[in-house]
């Protein structure tokens, strides 16, 4: 499994809706000059990407997806260090993040700090 899998899987298991994408011209700005653009579609041809969407529910309990620019702190802070706390869980390392609960909710905290008490998911006793 790649490392880019374990990133996946991780925010997946916290309520995300994942979307594999062709790239194609409309993943660009639309101020982007036109010459990059052509360079980066055909550097990128047959390539996709992951567009990320956060799952709430409304108060009848239908799913309502919403953009990454239209979510909280706490949610963009998690996608800023999920890449090294799964890397730390992978490889025992040690991982120091200042004021974890700043911007994220109590049972995301809970969740997290709970990977590292868990052996199936810390293996190598980061």
């Amino acid at each position: 499994m790649k490392p880019s899998d374990n990133v996946l899987k991780l925010l997946a298991d916290i309520d995300l809706h994942l979307e594999s994408k062709k790239i194609d011209n409309s993943v660009f700005p639309d101020d982007m000059p036109s010459d990059i653009k052509s360079h980066l579609l055909k550097e990128l041809e047959g390539k996709e990407f992951v567009e990320i969407k956060t799952v709430h529910k409304t108060a009848q309990g239908k799913d309502v997806l919403f953009g990454l620019d239209d979510e909280s702190d706490g949610t963009r802070k998690i996608f800023s260090f999920a890449g090294p706390w799964i890397d730390t869980l992978k490889n025992g390392k040690v991982l120091f993040i200042d004021e974890l609960h700043d911007s994220l909710h109590p049972h995301m905290v809970k969740f997290l700090v709970n990977l590292f008490h868990n052996p199936k998911t810390n293996p190598n006793n980061a």
